[in-house]
């Protein structure tokens, strides 16, 4: 009899330990559930805030005069936005960086001069840079004909490029910098597409300034920006602002990281005000 009683007790021990490793488990699952309910429900209402202060910024751009004068135009009082030449500075809930793209140095137009000397500050051998210059321009040019260290159709893995037109998107550099990967990683971030050609002083980074100045004054490298109220011969001149801006707008809210990466381009005689490419969350 108390051996039959000891079996029971045993075996209802070993019942209610199961059972309680169970609810222990469910009890964690339903835990874990919770808190990546609470991570998505945070994460959306963070990506509508960016939403919300992506549209913000687009409105006080482009509804004052700093997209025609720039943040350090004599008129602009009405913003609180404080630089177009990538620098981050604080905005409503988040951080916002603006880049002005006539400071940047342009592939299309090609300003071959200031592509050259930053390829060079980046540390890029004299035979590298004519190298990446020939193919970037045989990229291009209608013909089969290769220049010195250039490449035509045979150059290639594949055999359909070169495609003979213009570069339309910057990935195409990966095929232009091949062999190069660690010099391309350093310059893209100043390279800009469909801008000016001239890079214009008023709007060139502090990083871009270094690279192609060392130290030296702007005057030392590249022409004066012409003075306020006349144009040069390119949209976007002298300390007029170009209507080309890659925007990045950064949050760290809440334990999250994320950003929202797009290019604002004015749209002066089109029907709309402004348009919005390449936009890219991150």
């Amino acid at each position: 009899m108390m051996k039959s009683q000891g079996s029971a007790l045993l075996l209802v021990l070993m019942i209610t330990a199961i059972m309680t490793s169970v609810m222990l488990l469910m009890m964690s699952q339903n835990n874990y559930h919770m808190k990546m309910s609470h991570l998505v429900k945070t994460q959306a209402q963070e990506r509508l805030n960016l939403y919300s202060i992506q549209s913000k910024l687009n409105f006080d751009i482009m509804t004052s005069n700093i997209h025609i004068y720039g943040p350090k135009g004599t008129n602009n009082k009405t913003t609180d936005l404080e630089s177009f030449q990538g620098e981050r500075f604080d905005y409503l809930d988040a951080s916002v960086s603006i880049s002005d793209k006539s400071g940047l140095v342009s592939l299309r137009p090609f300003n071959k001069e200031v592509f050259v000397k930053l390829l060079r500050t980046l540390g890029a051998e004299k035979d590298h840079v004519t190298e990446i210059v020939d193919r970037f321009e045989d990229w291009q040019d209608p013909d089969g004909i290769a220049r010195f260290r250039g490449g035509e159709r045979g150059s290639y893995d594949e055999p359909f490029l070169p495609s003979n037109n213009d570069i339309v998107a910057k990935e195409e550099l990966n095929y232009i910098f091949d062999g190069h990967s660690e010099l391309l990683k350093k310059v893209l971030p100043y390279l800009s597409m469909y801008a000016v050609k001239d890079i214009n002083h008023s709007y060139i980074s502090k990083q871009l300034q270094k690279q192609l100045y060392q130290g030296k004054s702007g005057s030392d490298i590249l022409p004066q920006p012409a003075p306020r109220g006349e144009f040069t011969e390119d949209e976007g001149g002298g300390s007029y602002s170009s209507g080309k801006y890659y925007i990045v707008i950064h949050s760290t809210a809440d334990g999250f990281n994320i950003s929202r990466e797009y290019e604002l381009i004015r749209g002066l005689g089109t029907y709309k005000p402004f348009y919005i490419v390449n936009e890219v969350y991150r």
